[in-house]
């Protein structure tokens, strides 16, 4: 993230609270839910599903700063996490390319 990512986070959490970007966190995951339903069937433009993944990821950011106040290991986590469900994926089409 960048420093002003980061400020901004930082911002948004103090002027609103937790409780509220939490909220903001899960409208933005369903704005995104519908935009991608709506991009699959030709409903919605390119430009509209960046500017909801655009969208999203700020969110993510403000919820990964939520999590660090209560511990500044939160990066780690979701990075092993991150790792484990890609070493997942990856033996999982290893699977299914070996398959004939």
């Amino acid at each position: 993230m960048t420093e002003k990512a980061l400020d901004v986070y930082e911002r948004a959490i103090r002027m609103w609270g937790k409780t509220a970007q939490l909220g903001m966190v899960v409208e933005e995951a369903a704005e995104l839910i519908v935009c991608i339903r709506h991009w699959v069937r030709g409903r919605a433009s390119n430009s509209q599903l960046y500017s909801e993944i655009a969208d999203m990821q700020i969110m993510l950011g403000q919820l990964t700063m939520i999590l660090r106040y209560d511990g500044d290991e939160t990066d780690l986590l979701i990075r092993a996490a991150m790792n484990e469900k890609l070493d997942r994926l990856d033996r999982t089409l290893a699977e299914q390319e070996a398959r004939p």
